[in-house]
């Protein structure tokens, strides 16, 4: 595991301990406030869903990948958060999860490795919880490969802009 990935689980997992299991104080639900569209990702329902979460986390960031995909799936899942209407309390890391799994989608790079985390903690989740926000872990996937796209795109363009500047010398 590299450094940046070290420290980003690191804080990740500090944050999961400040906010613990308090989803009514943290969590997301209809017309709450700003703050809780900034937490409601690192807390969780009950020990189970935080494993879960974490297991997935850990098994993707092993799998390789930029060091800020992880800030901007935070930031997808949070800017879903705002989109997506919030009928029951939501909790938890999966937006971010599923955002991860969009950006992997566009650089052509899903296998069934990496999505097999994701896999069983949605399997996982069904089975413990009561509800899942469905539209939120699809929106997130949705705004994710739509981010991997654009960093795709601006890669190439940086790639071609250094292969014409290299031309012109």
């Amino acid at each position: 595991m590299k450094r940046a990935d070290s420290v980003m689980l690191f804080v990740v997992m500090l944050l999961f301990a400040f906010f613990g299991f308090d989803c009514e104080r943290w969590g997301l639900v209809s017309g709450c406030g700003i703050l809780n569209h900034l937490t409601f990702n690192f807390v969780h329902a009950n020990i189970f869903h935080l494993a879960c979460n974490a297991y997935c986390m850990l098994l993707m960031m092993w799998s390789g990948g930029n060091k800020w995909r992880w800030i901007i799936a935070l930031a997808a899942a949070v800017l879903v958060s705002f989109v997506v209407p919030c009928r029951n309390l939501t909790v938890g890391f999966s937006g971010v999860l599923f955002a991860i799994v969009g950006m992997t989608l566009a650089h052509g790079k899903l296998t069934f490795k990496r999505c097999l985390p994701v896999i069983i903690s949605l399997g996982v989740s069904v089975l413990l919880a009561k509800n899942i926000a469905a539209g939120t872990h699809i929106m997130s996937c949705i705004v994710g490969f739509v981010a991997g796209l654009v960093i795709d795109g601006i890669k190439e363009l940086r790639e071609d802009s250094r292969k014409l500047n290299d031309s012109l010398r």
